[in-house]
């Protein structure tokens, strides 16, 4: 629930300000002495890693979570539809700023999975009616009925993006090798992955911010520790391109009845490095939604049938859709973040 305190931060004109600043990473960058010490190498050494990493791709430049926006978007909605690989279409996906992620599919008569954050049910309602207004979709007499999943940002049971490490960690032990965008990582590179996924070896500058915003550095400092004791912001940190996970690995979305909600399985999963979001859900006879990832669909196979190994009577039926790297159309957590920053910026002139 959003408190009144923070409504009072976030309707903040200079705090607004540096928020739309370190959001898209301006003013952050890392801080190469720091890793240098931490992990025992040479500051070229790490720097020469780390540009590698930017270069090919494995990871985004570092920016500031805007972890405020699961309450001022309470809605996340999952859906299926029938779209048409228009340009158009396209360019409305990679623009608008209520979508988080598009997937390609191939299910029953549906082509593609939006990803989105929404306001409310009406919010939700009345933006798709805009859409079909203004031409950015088909009306439904040219397309087949899309289907609309609803769940609640306030009953996520966990939220740990930067989790999913563990994975490739993992698969090195098992391997020697990990390879991501024809780039071979080492222990080093998983080691730097590591810290810059959870925010160390990178920094805020405030002498540059307060020049750009033309206020006291001791200001900007004071504002920006506001933002991240009341949970508007967490510390800066690089994230996966597909924000759950590296372009080597699968994404799969499972709705699961489990039967048991407050068992010690829930604990388990929450505990799991391969599930980076859990959400409490009502969807049929489904009560549980994950996002899990994996190598591949038979690393997957053989980590679900664990469970229902180890937990015999608490997994009921499943639904499974498996989104391969060669499925994302569209990722882009930032682009809605940043719209919701600017939205408010309008909203509180100077």
């Amino acid at each position: 629930m959003i408190d009144k305190e923070q409504q009072g931060i976030i309707n903040d004109r200079l705090n607004l300000e540096i928020l739309e600043k370190i959001c898209q990473g301006e003013g952050i960058s890392f801080n190469i002495s720091q890793l240098s010490n931490k992990l025992n190498r040479h500051r070229s050494t790490i720097k020469k890693r780390i540009d590698n990493l930017l270069t090919k791709k494995v990871i985004n430049e570092p920016t500031c979570p805007f972890t405020y926006l699961y309450q001022e978007y309470p809605l996340f909605v999952v859906v299926f539809a029938d779209f048409p690989n228009y340009k158009d279409v396209e360019d409305w996906i990679k623009t608008d700023e209520q979508i988080f992620a598009a997937y390609s599919i191939r299910e029953e008569e549906y082509n593609i999975m939006i990803i989105e954050f929404h306001e409310s049910l009406t919010h939700y309602q009345q933006w798709r009616e805009e859409l079909i207004t203004k031409g950015k979709i088909p009306t439904r007499e040219n397309r087949r009925a899309s289907t609309s999943l609803f769940f609640s940002n306030e009953l996520q049971i966990k939220y740990e993006p930067e989790i999913t490490i563990n994975v490739l960690e993992e698969l090195f032990k098992q391997k020697k090798k990990v390879e991501i965008q024809d780039y071979r990582l080492d222990k080093l590179d998983l080691d730097i992955l590591r810290c810059l996924l959870y925010g160390d070896g990178i920094k805020i500058n405030e002498n540059f911010l307060s020049k750009q915003l033309k206020s006291h550095r001791k200001t900007i400092e004071n504002r920006i520790k506001k933002l991240l004791n009341n949970q508007i912001i967490v510390r800066p940190r690089c994230q996966f391109p597909q924000f759950f996970l590296s372009s080597n690995l699968l994404l799969v979305l499972s709705l699961i009845d489990l039967r048991q909600l407050k068992s010690n399985v829930i604990d388990e999963l929450k505990q799991d490095f391969h599930i980076p979001i859990m959400f409490k859900v009502s969807i049929g006879k489904y009560n549980c939604l994950l996002f899990s990832v994996h190598e591949s669909i038979d690393t997957f196979l053989k980590w679900n049938i664990r469970y229902r190994e180890e937990f015999p009577n608490l997994f009921g039926i499943e639904k499974i859709h498996y989104l391969s790297p060669v499925m994302t159309r569209h990722v882009d957590l930032q682009k809605v973040a940043l719209g919701v920053i600017r939205r408010k910026l309008e909203e509180n002139p100077e």
